[in-house]
């Protein structure tokens, strides 16, 4: 695992889980930047972990392995940029039980196109960090776990994806800050 100039990228980690979501792997790299992970043979996707140190972007990967077989995959990070912010109920306190999403949307002939890029849980203070790649326009939204009282909403503060704020992140610039409030339901 290397930077775009080519050197190691140590302590990342990269998971690893099986088509079938029934099995887990983790590793962490060492100072030359090599890592294992242990599977048993099938398909599986491998990607780096959403809480890595650094602001690097890695491409996921999906593979086949055979029984007793070892395979060698190679990962380059990229520099990210960082979209952070906090979700508020409506009446201003943060909330801890929200999951924050970054995507490309796009609108065609079928209706709107929601192409995910990056995504959290938010912390115990409602904060979260999403690490996106830079100069591209993302939807924010936050919403509550399925069947709470907090509707969905997205940036800044609408219902409805067609007023959604887009949201631009660059390089080597201060995160970009995006607070989302977010309603319970009238029920």
């Amino acid at each position: 695992v290397t930077d775009e100039h080519a050197n190691p990228l140590p302590r990342l980690r990269f998971v690893t889980r099986d088509e079938g979501d029934q099995y887990e792997g983790m590793g962490t790299t060492v100072s030359n930047g090599n890592y294992a992970i242990a599977v048993l043979a099938g398909s599986w996707y491998v990607w780096a972990s959403s809480d890595n140190p650094g602001n690097y972007i890695f491409n996921n990967v999906s593979t086949n392995i055979a029984a007793g077989q070892a395979v060698r995959l190679d990962f380059t990070g990229m520099p990210g940029a960082t979209i952070s912010g906090t979700v508020l109920t409506e009446e201003g306190n943060t909330l801890d039980e929200a999951y924050v999403e970054a995507a490309i949307v796009t609108f065609n002939e079928y209706g709107w196109d929601w192409q995910h890029v990056a995504g959290t849980d938010v912390g115990s203070d409602g904060s979260y960090r999403l690490l996106v790649p830079p100069g591209t326009n993302y939807t924010v939204k936050a919403e509550g776990p399925n069947e709470s009282v907090w509707l969905m909403q997205y940036y800044s503060n609408t219902f409805d994806i067609a007023q959604a704020t887009p949201v631009t992140a660059l390089t080597n610039a201060p995160a970009t800050k995006v607070v989302v409030n977010i309603s319970r339901t009238s029920g």
